[in-house]
């Protein structure tokens, strides 16, 4: 059974005059999870917003590590299922090791191949191709394709990278305090970790929302952290944004 938690508000690190914001943190395959913050978050459309100005954001990280991977995508898919809401959905970095396996992009000894079942790969493909599936080349990359299908795999091929909104820069893992935005690059966008989650000396005009780091929330005056590490602590977390004010909301088991 999914509970699910509504923080209290707090002022938000800046302010969102003209749209309303949700943003979904690591899935992980944990579909159960995800479909819950899909209910909370269209009934509270439904009960306090104009879907035309609302946002909805998923931050990457779909796959991997948890019980239902395939699923989880098909969700994120499927999206919120409001009329006018704008849906925005980023690439992390376990989808790109996938999308690298399934273009045939892995070409030094099946290194990414290796990290990518290192870091859960392995719950993903049984997920999608069942459990007697190739665990390498082209033949993974056949069985990952003939698994997903055409509507999932066009929903990959459109992730985004990062997106822009109101005062609010949503990206999967991080922002380079140090460099502008011209200035960096998709890797760092889905595999940053330092100098951004302690850095100090903040020079951009926006404020980050990511993932990618598991922590407990967070809401720094620079930063908002949404990565609760569902696959270890079974609580996937999602930040709504109203106005000045900000809260999370967690489903937990």
């Amino acid at each position: 059974m999914i509970a699910v938690d509504v923080f209290s508000w707090h002022k938000a690190p800046t302010a969102s005059p003209n749209r309303t914001l949700f943003a979904i943190g690591d899935v992980h395959g944990h579909a159960a999870h995800l479909e819950a913050l899909h209910t909370y978050i269209r009934q509270r459309i439904k009960e306090a917003y104009d879907p035309r100005d609302v946002t909805v954001v998923w931050l990457g990280d779909y796959v991997d590590r948890g019980p239902d991977p395939y699923e989880a995508l098909a969700l994120v898919n499927a999206g919120i299922g409001v009329p006018g809401v704008k849906e925005v959905r980023l690439i992390g970095n376990h989808e790109e090791m996938m999308l690298q396996v399934i273009r045939g992009e892995d070409n030094h000894d099946d290194e990414v191949t290796r990290m990518w079942m290192l870091n859960g790969g392995r719950d993903t493909i049984t997920s999608i191709c069942g459990p007697r599936s190739p665990d390498r080349g082209s033949a993974l990359a056949s069985a990952l394709k003939e698994g997903l299908g055409q509507k999932l795999l066009g929903m990959l091929d459109r992730l985004t990278v990062a997106h822009r909104e109101e005062n609010y820069f949503f990206v999967h893992a991080g922002v380079d305090p140090r460099l502008s935005l011209s200035r960096q690059n998709e890797d760092q966008f889905l595999w940053m970790r330092e100098p951004f989650l302690t850095g100090t000396d903040w020079r951009h005009d926006f404020v980050v929302v990511h993932g990618h780091t598991p922590a407990t929330p967070i809401m720094l005056s620079h930063r908002i952290g949404a990565d609760s590490g569902c696959y270890m602590t079974g609580r996937l977390t999602a930040v709504e944004i109203a106005g000045d004010q900000a809260r999370f909301v967690q489903a937990t088991y």
